[in-house]
């Protein structure tokens, strides 16, 4: 399937969960995902660039409001795509052979993230002497985040090779090939 047409399939199936979906379908879909949050995160900046620029330079601050509403709609774009993304996501794991119930482990390195930065945070806050500075809860804290940041590079690696991986056919023992 080519670009334009796994585009047209990624809103046609917008929240189906259903299936399998091959390789180039999936990767096509997903080059749009990313294209598209780099455009909106470009018009996002040059936006609030042009906004704090003329805030600056006539003391009148009704760009940057014009600014923030026009970044908010510019956030929805993403995330109106975000779902059909899952869906395709969830689709290829399908056609690995994978369960696609291991998308779930992706909020671990989330929780490890906030229980790091926390237990962190506390711990470098309590050592400081006094009223001092803040230096080492703020190292505590980004120390404590390591293991959370660690396992996220580890699970993003590990799902683009289980995305990366050839389809499974029934015949291969994929419970979740049609047959």
């Amino acid at each position: 399937m080519e670009f334009t047409n796994a585009i047209k399939y990624g809103f046609k199936n917008y929240a189906n969960f259903k299936g399998v979906i091959d390789r180039r379908t999936f990767w096509w879909w997903y080059l749009f995902f990313v294209a598209v949050g780099t455009v909106v995160q470009i018009l996002s900046g040059v936006v609030a660039g042009v906004a704090a620029a003329s805030a600056m330079s006539s003391g009148d601050s009704s760009a940057s409001a014009v600014a923030a509403g026009f970044n908010f709609l510019l956030s929805l774009l993403p995330l109106a795509i975000y779902l059909p993304t899952l869906a395709l996501m969830v689709r290829r794991l399908r056609d690995v052979g994978t369960n696609p119930l291991f998308l779930l482990f992706g909020l671990l390195p989330g929780v490890v993230l906030f229980i790091g930065a926390l237990v962190g945070g506390v711990a470098g806050a309590s050592m400081s002497s006094g009223m001092g500075s803040l230096g080492n809860g703020f190292a505590g804290l980004f120390l404590g985040m390591i293991p959370g940041i660690l396992l996220a590079l580890a699970y993003g690696i590990w799902l683009i090779v289980l995305l990366a991986k050839p389809t499974k056919t029934a015949a291969q023992g994929n419970k979740y090939a049609t047959a």
